[in-house]
């Protein structure tokens, strides 16, 4: 499905507000200008070109213009869409392909200082123009989740991410989706570049962070998540986002 957005003539950006109250979806869909998406407030989560990405307010993602996308949310979130305008040199891909891209705080404040402030034209353009030059790439520090492509793995991930506390051996998951547990392993190693298991800890810290900014605690997070012991889950999410819970929840809630 096209959504067609329309920019201000003359301008590069414009940004969207979709307040939630609770549980929404977008479904699939794609823009003739590109997308930033981000969050004031709450997780967002993204589907788009094979992965799944959790949007924290710590972190937004670039959306080229025409990928197929669907967002939704799991509970209270304040989500943004910056649309940016593709006719322009100015407006240069920030990536090919979808890409996090770091929700700093000086971005955030000019986002919304371009959003609710009046301005001349000129003036205007000018802000956009550094807004888009703050756009930072970080592929590698992004909070998605690569899919398998063939429907029996794609089965299989799903139902991890619809229950990761089910502690299943990989035998009995293969068993459960009628495969042999090596074709399962190799496979999907092959078609997300992860072990089943290694896939099965970003699974979980994917819904870690949208839990724990839902307001969770450590100790609930980690059992909801399978985890026998917080001490655990705690080693495991500080490999992935580099700090703890606590820490990482400090940096996401600064103003």
């Amino acid at each position: 499905m096209t959504s067609p957005v329309s920019l201000t003539r003359g301008f590069l950006l414009a940004t969207h507000s979709f307040p939630v109250p609770g549980s929404t979806t977008w479904h699939e869909r794609h823009h003739d200008v590109h997308e930033l998406l981000w969050t004031a407030s709450g997780t967002a989560t993204l589907t788009a070109e094979g992965k799944v990405w959790t949007v924290p307010p710590s972190l937004c993602v670039w959306i080229p213009a025409g990928t197929v996308h669907s967002v939704s949310t799991t509970g209270p979130a304040d989500v943004k869409a910056t649309y940016v305008a593709t006719t322009s040199p100015s407006t240069s891909p920030v990536a090919d392909s979808t890409t996090g891209v770091w929700m700093t705080a000086p971005l955030r404040t000019m986002l919304a200082y371009n959003d609710e402030s009046d301005m001349t034209s000129e003036a205007r353009l000018r802000l956009q123009t550094v807004i888009l030059d703050l756009l930072e790439p970080v592929p590698h520090h992004s909070f998605d989740i690569p899919l398998p492509r063939s429907d029996d793995l794609l089965a299989v991930a799903r139902a991890v991410l619809r229950n990761p506390a089910d502690r299943r051996r990989t035998d009995q998951w293969a068993h459960e989706h009628c495969l042999h547990p090596r074709a399962l392993s190799r496979r999907f190693a092959a078609e997300t570049g992860h072990t089943f298991t290694q896939w099965r800890i970003l699974a979980r810290m994917h819904l870690a962070v949208q839990r724990l900014i839902g307001g969770g605690t450590v100790v609930s997070v980690s059992r909801r998540l399978g985890y026998r012991s917080p001490s655990t889950f705690i080693d495991h999410f500080r490999s992935f986002t580099g700090q703890s819970p606590t820490q990482y929840l400090r940096s996401v809630q600064k103003p």
